[in-house]
């Protein structure tokens, strides 16, 4: 994992065409990881790229926020970049006892007997997110479960073929101990699925009384 001194992080937003290949990609997040990599040179792990997925109205296409330690630097055809910020300045000014809100699309999960087990009962979700939260420097004061999704995942053959992966999207607010593990947290994201549009944190509201 990169650490933030080492690395800036870059935040693109992107809104898809409504084009048949496009559509597909919704439904699969295979193809949309497949798809947002083709702007980067280097591979998901050392472009340090995750991303997550707005959908919209039928009149609106989806929006594709995209974080990643380079900039892209190739276009996603039939992608529109409407801007790239550099996000170093904001990151750095991240201090102790301030409290943050943000968004995440997360799986909360055990694993046991080489299997993930995802938890059945919301407060155990949210104990996880807590959990998780103290690993990364903050503590967690309020976390609200927006709604569940289920995800395709569309492996070929040779990695099990067509998979599908449950997550939760939540909206959390918390109090920050530790700025530079939480920058970093930031920066590589939380929990598993990162390549399929889970584990970013997406920063709403920052000093919140």
């Amino acid at each position: 994992m990169r650490q933030v001194e080492e690395k800036v992080m870059f935040l693109s937003v992107y809104v898809p065409d409504f084009t048949q290949e496009n559509m597909v990609m919704i439904t699969d997040r295979q193809i949309m990881h497949r798809k947002i990599q083709t702007a980067f040179k280097a591979d998901r792990k050392n472009a340090g790229v995750l991303y997550a997925f707005h959908k919209q109205s039928k009149k609106h296409p989806p929006i594709i926020y995209v974080s990643s330690f380079e900039k892209p630097v190739c276009k996603i055809e039939g992608f529109e970049c409407r801007e790239i910020v550099d996000c170093d300045k904001t990151l750095k000014s991240i201090s102790v006892g301030e409290k943050i809100v943000f968004d995440i699309y997360a799986s909360p999960c055990r694993s046991g007997k080489g299997k993930k087990h995802y938890f059945s009962d919301v407060e155990e979700r949210i104990e996880w997110m807590s959990r998780r939260m103290n690993d990364v420097g903050a503590e967690l004061i309020k976390c609200r479960e927006n709604r569940k999704e289920n995800i395709k995942i569309g492996h070929d053959k040779a990695r099990g073929g067509v998979a599908q992966k449950t997550g939760w999207h939540y909206t959390c607010l918390v109090e920050i101990k530790e700025p530079k593990a939480f920058v970093d947290a930031v920066i590589n994201g939380v929990g598993t699925g990162k390549a399929y549009g889970m584990g970013m944190i997406q920063i709403r509201k920052r000093n919140i009384s």
